[in-house]
């Protein structure tokens, strides 16, 4: 079941569509295997700061899961990382309503993984989560660890991430990123750890790079590299 909750804004000022959205909670969730899971999640990333809660609404009917498809689908490659039993994976988070979506999926990789770290935004950016969104939220208590890239902006800045993000970067075994942005700043990036996007395809410069429909899912899987461009 989905209910339609009010959300305030974490600072003053903001446009009333990012501070007084109605965003999503997800009270049953259809399913608790990994393909549903992140089927639900990917679907949360509907939500952005552009688009109005009534553009949402039709696509939150009580089933919404069999609505979703991946173009792109390496989901296998990432259920066979969670077989391996990983230590540390890191949940790269993007828009502030789609926590509700993330929390199955956060269950399920912190069933498989000794850890999992929660990774919002250090500072305002747009409708992106942030610490006192999740506190807000009432959710804070669900997840076991968090931690913020210490810098704000759109995607993850790399100039201003901080050391210590970078550092649970780099003791990472997988990197799990939600939303566009994060896509657009972390593929082209050598990153050592292993990576899995999940997002929706929303603009035409995106949707001409990855010969993809338009608002199409993805679910993309890149091996850890040192290379930029390269693998």
């Amino acid at each position: 079941m989905i209910v339609w909750v009010d959300w305030p804004g974490p600072w003053p000022g903001c446009p009333p569509t990012i501070r007084n959205s109605d965003f999503l909670k997800i009270r049953r969730p259809p399913g608790r295997d990994p393909a549903s899971c992140l089927r639900l999640a990917a679907l949360g990333n509907s939500l952005d700061f552009f688009r109005s809660p009534g553009s949402i609404r039709p696509i939150a009917h009580p089933t919404p899961i069999p609505a979703v498809r991946f173009f792109r689908d390496d989901t296998r490659h990432l259920i066979r990382f969670l077989n391996s039993q990983p230590e540390l994976i890191v949940y790269l988070a993007d828009n502030a309503g789609e926590i509700y979506f993330d929390l199955p999926l956060y269950r399920l990789l912190s069933s498989k993984a000794r850890r999992v770290v929660l990774a919002v935004k250090g500072g305002p950016a747009l409708n992106d989560l942030t610490r006192i969104d999740l506190e807000r939220s009432g959710l804070r208590e669900r997840f076991r660890e968090m931690t913020d890239t210490g810098t704000d902006g759109v995607g993850l800045n790399w100039d201003g991430v901080s050391a210590g993000f970078l550092n649970l970067l780099d003791r990472a075994d997988l990197v799990l990123a939600k939303g566009m942005a994060n896509f657009e700043t972390l593929f082209p990036h050598p990153l050592k750890v292993a990576a899995f996007f999940l997002f929706k395809v929303k603009c035409k410069p995106m949707r001409d790079y990855l010969q993809a429909p338009p608002d199409s899912f993805m679910a993309l899987w890149r091996d850890g590299r040192t290379d930029p461009g390269g693998g």
